[in-house]
């Protein structure tokens, strides 16, 4: 049986991303954490008419922009990705 399924992978001597976590080795040494989306990500979530009771749905974006404060070692980083999911969460 012939399998359809591709693995691939990036490597860097400078980052990794791991899950839901970009790695990255900073010019001084230290690391820095910040958020990963995979290119193929549609960003799916709960459709606000769904049947699910309205604090399960008003609850999905604080639980998202509180996973991106802590993913992210700057603040600089979690201003844009907060950016990015303030438009994804509108639409």
């Amino acid at each position: 049986m012939k399998s359809s399924i591709k693995f691939t992978y990036t490597y860097s001597e400078k980052e990794v991303n791991f899950l839901d976590t970009k790695l990255k080795m900073e010019d001084n040494g230290s690391l820095s954490t910040n958020l990963y989306c995979k290119p193929s990500s549609a960003h799916q979530y709960l459709n606000k008419q769904s049947s699910h009771p309205p604090h399960t749905i008003k609850s999905i974006p604080k639980s998202q922009f509180i996973k991106i404060r802590r993913i992210c070692s700057f603040i600089e980083d979690y201003n844009e990705n907060v950016n990015i999911f303030t438009k994804i969460f509108l639409k």
